[in-house]
């Protein structure tokens, strides 16, 4: 699947990418701009070597760039217009947004989304639900007459100009995300379907000045491939990319061409398509989850030393154990000769030290304000959490020291007893040493133990206690704190 990429070039930059690209790879030649949404150019660069005259309409500049582009999310479509001669090419470069809503669709339930105190324009809680079911566009599901990509494949084929796109990959342990994107150009281009929705114009959905409502899907084939056109590690869908200037490109674009059956084996090659030849991958942060994150940094490669968080205070370790190692200089003219020998290196952690301690989760990644993804909202819980543990066990000490200044005298509970028997008190049960706090009056629990029990052990206890070593020791605790609880059985 395809289900976010990135695109941060600004709108209006895009036809100067498109024509080193496209219309003339490898040329650093400028493009004639007649005015601020329309550029020509010639071209020789398509399947049939001759030269075309070329034009590129911007219909809006409100696109600014994204590094970070989700369902809903505005996004840019190239499509071909008709042409009267039909020996030029007409490229239009349109904002979009990400998530097909069809020609058919029509306005029914004015809820707005809501988000905390901000909501967005009335329709919108209805178009996200529309388009997060209809992001990506199979290919399988293409060819059937009775689907709602009937109208759109017809003649509403077009291209998605990408950076690159994001994947989570699926392990036993994690889900690590990866960008794949070109080894040596600044885009690639998804095979994708459009729509132009005009019922709701009249609505808040619509901006003033537009004259419909563009959407695109993203088209997906299955993984499996042929060398570089396997992607079946990464995930079981991957989007179908198209060569530019190849026969498939234009068969694709031409909206002459109506829809040809054949199109899903040729222009949607998902086997041994050439475009993905120049294909690379890598790990990238998984802050890419949240959308708000849009900036350039989330397409740097990950690190090794991000993975873990043990590295880190290990490399801490060995610098805490060298520093005492370093001492001032009689002669304070050499110390600035000194300490750069002095100071401890460690090649194997120089990425670690870019990072603080605050900076990473406990889970060993950075921070990235993404919640649910690496664990960022732990981070107070853990050392909390940290500190329960310590108190926990100070505590306990504290109990430990505690129950061996308040010993009781196994003697006088026998003696207790013993007067107990002789004036016929209560029947034989298990007697609860407790702490008097009225004396002369004996508490006693109703399932107590026989009193022969109960003075048998005491006499076993008396003669441990007349061997116990000295006060203080470990034994003598241990017997001390135990002597309680073996008053039952």
């Amino acid at each position: 699947m395809c289900g976010r990429f990135a695109l941060g070039i600004a709108i209006d930059q895009l036809p100067q990418k498109l024509n080193e690209t496209v219309l003339n790879p490898g040329s650093s030649d400028q493009l004639a701009k007649k005015s601020a949404n329309h550029y020509t150019t010639t071209t020789s660069a398509g399947p049939d070597g001759e030269e075309h005259d070329v034009a590129i309409d911007l219909v809006s500049l409100d696109f600014e760039g994204n590094f970070n582009i989700p369902p809903t999310t505005k996004a840019v479509i190239i499509y071909l217009n008709k042409t009267d001669d039909g020996n030029s090419f007409d490229y239009v470069l349109e904002p979009s947004s990400f998530g097909l809503v069809p020609n058919f669709e029509k306005p029914k339930d004015p809820t707005p989304v809501k988000r905390g105190d901000k909501h967005g324009p009335q329709y919108s809680k209805e178009l996200q639900s529309e388009q997060s079911k209809r992001f990506n566009c199979r290919k399988e599901t293409i060819g059937n007459n009775k689907s709602v990509w009937t109208e759109p494949r017809k003649n509403s084929r077009c291209v998605v100009p990408i950076q690159g796109y994001f994947e989570w990959q699926k392990t036993k342990k994690d889900k690590p995300a990866y960008f794949v994107t070109s080894k040596e150009r600044p885009l690639l281009f998804l095979a994708g379907l459009y729509a132009h929705n005009t019922n709701y114009n009249d609505t808040e959905i619509v901006k003033d000045g537009d004259k419909y409502l563009s959407s695109f899907s993203i088209v997906t084939g299955p993984a499996e491939g042929e060398g570089s056109n396997d992607l079946s590690w990464l995930h079981e869908r991957k989007p179908i990319l198209l060569e530019p200037n190849s026969k498939e490109w234009f068969d694709w674009l031409t909206p002459n061409h109506e829809w040809d059956p054949k199109l899903l084996e040729t222009s949607l090659n998902h086997t041994n398509n050439k475009a993905y030849d120049v294909i690379t991958s890598y790990e990238v942060d998984k802050s890419i989850g949240n959308p708000g994150v849009k900036g350039p940094e989330i397409l740097k490669p990950v690190k090794k030393s991000q993975k873990g968080i043990g590295s880190f205070f290990k490399s801490g370790e060995k610098k805490t154990k060298e520093e005492p190692k370093e001492e001032p200089k009689e002669e304070p003219e050499e110390e600035p000769e000194e300490k750069p020998k002095e100071e401890p290196k460690d090649e194997d952690d120089g990425d670690e030290e870019e990072f603080k301690v605050e900076d990473l989760d406990d889970d060993g990644v950075p921070e990235d304000g993404v919640k649910d993804v690496d664990d960022v909202e732990d981070d107070g819980a853990y050392e909390e959490d940290a500190g329960e543990e310590v108190g926990e066990e100070e505590e306990e000490e504290d109990f430990e020291e505690e129950n061996d200044e308040d010993v009781p005298d196994v003697k006088e509970e026998v003696e207790e007893i013993e007067e107990d028997e002789e004036e016929g008190g209560d029947e034989p049960g298990n007697v609860e040493v407790v702490e008097d706090e009225n004396p002369g009056e004996d508490e006693v629990g109703e399932d107590d133990l026989d009193d022969e029990d109960v003075k048998a052990e005491a006499e076993e206890l008396g003669v441990e206690e007349e061997e116990e070593p000295p006060a203080g020791s470990k034994r003598s605790k241990s017997k001390a704190g135990n002597q309680p609880k073996r008053g039952k059985r």
